[in-house]
């Protein structure tokens, strides 16, 4: 049925109830009144004819209740309905409905966080350049805790300097630290990245540069790359943010660059 017809049919049986019964009462007694007068035709005395005719007819409530099944918004119609008794049996026990939508709340806010660490974790890419070409090695080595590295320098300049499996290779690290000065707690976490971790990325920076080979050499100066976010939270977008100095583990490094917005 084209849409317009649909639509118009639809609004009919939804907002012109009464009217669309009695011309479903009509259209059933006319049939009604003609499979009579065929019996009567047959040779069928009156009462005779007009049980045959019911018979055939299979009843008059039956044959409306098989029409309005087939009717536009007759989901709608059972739906609305099935909504006013439920909203009748919530309010004679206010008690229960308290606990049921206690319970949705409930229910429905674990799913959304759950939800939206998977979506962060697992199924939304990485702002990177060409995050399906990434691989991350680890080492299951016991004994390592979570503030150490799964590599050890030596092993990952051997790795860096003999490797012919990827396009380019990176080191990094996570840790946590206090960025206050004596006072108030005031926790951050810190990627402990080498040189050619951005440009493997494909980051560029909003302000200032990114780290470069040059930042990864023994002897080099402690330098630092902040994330767009914290540039706005803890500097307030500031360019004037290059050339601070934030304390990691007690040791000083400089800002040398904004990441752009996108990157995490």
């Amino acid at each position: 049925m084209p849409l317009l017809p649909h639509l118009y049919s639809l609004w009919r049986n939804l907002f012109r109830k009464a009217k669309k019964e009695w011309e479903l009462t009509d259209e059933i007694d006319a049939y009604l009144e003609l499979l009579i007068e065929q019996k009567l035709e047959e040779g069928l005395a009156p009462a005779e004819a007009r049980r045959a005719a019911l018979i055939e007819l299979g009843g008059r409530q039956q044959l409306k209740e098989r029409v309005r099944e087939v009717r536009a918004g007759h989901l709608l119609e059972i739906l609305w309905q099935d909504l006013r008794y439920a909203s009748r049996m919530l309010l004679r026990s206010p008690g229960f409905t308290a606990v049921v939508v206690l319970i949705l709340a409930l229910g429905i806010g674990a799913n959304t966080a759950i939800f939206s660490l998977i979506n962060v974790a697992m199924l939304k890419s990485l702002p990177v350049d060409r995050p399906d070409e990434l691989i991350m090695l680890t080492t299951n080595a016991r004994g390592i805790s979570k503030n150490q590295f799964s590599f050890s320098q030596a092993l990952w300049e051997q790795f860096r300097d003999r490797q012919d499996l990827f396009s380019a290779v990176s080191i990094y690290g996570l840790t946590g630290v206090d960025l206050s000065a004596g006072g108030e707690v005031r926790p951050a976490g810190v990627g402990l990245v080498g040189g050619d971790f951005f440009s493997l990325l494909g980051v560029r920076p909003a302000l200032g540069r990114i780290l470069g080979v040059s930042d990864d050499q023994p002897g080099c100066s402690a330098v630092a790359v902040i994330t767009h976010a914290f540039w706005r939270s803890e500097y307030g977008g500031s360019v004037e943010v290059l050339g601070k100095t934030v304390v990691i583990g007690g040791q000083p490094f400089q800002i040398v660059g904004v990441a752009e917005p996108r990157f995490f």
